[in-house]
């Protein structure tokens, strides 16, 4: 497992500017990503979903590395950064929830696995979960700079 210096050490996080436009990008994604995997539930596409799951909840993790001054080239890195940049503000079980998604995109990605449609709407509101829990950390943090 890697720790939050060796993701920065080897270039897995790089510092950034805080930008309120880019979060809000980021979370518009993030919502965008989400409307299409419960789209691709309804038309059986249930690995699809996962992947799309996943992808929405990477797009609103993007957002709370950048409201941290942080970006990252790196998937891998990005729940690592969570845990330490948000210790205070994002409980533990939901900064897991990107690893447990990049999993099963990996799976769906490189294993051609299949997935049932319980796991397909278990990652969608999982990823959900994580978006609104991201959008009240932005909101907090915007309210106290002014900026969002």
């Amino acid at each position: 497992m890697k720790t939050f210096d060796d993701c920065v050490n080897r270039g897995g996080l790089k510092n950034t500017e805080i930008d309120f436009r880019i979060i809000s990008k980021e979370l518009a994604a993030a919502k965008n990503d989400l409307q299409s995997s419960k789209r691709s539930i309804s038309d059986d596409d249930f690995s699809w979903a996962i992947v799309q799951a996943y992808y929405s909840c990477f797009h609103a993790a993007r957002a709370l590395l950048i409201l941290k001054g942080w970006r990252e080239p790196s998937h891998e890195c990005v729940p690592v950064a969570l845990k330490k940049l948000l210790l205070d503000e994002l409980p533990t079980e939901k900064a897991d929830v990107l690893n447990d998604l990049r999993y099963l995109r990996m799976k769906v990605n490189y294993e051609l696995e299949d997935f049932q449609e319980s796991t397909a709407k278990d990652a969608v509101e999982s990823s959900s979960e994580f978006i609104q829990a991201a959008e009240e950390i932005v909101k907090t943090a915007s309210e106290k700079t002014k900026k969002f």
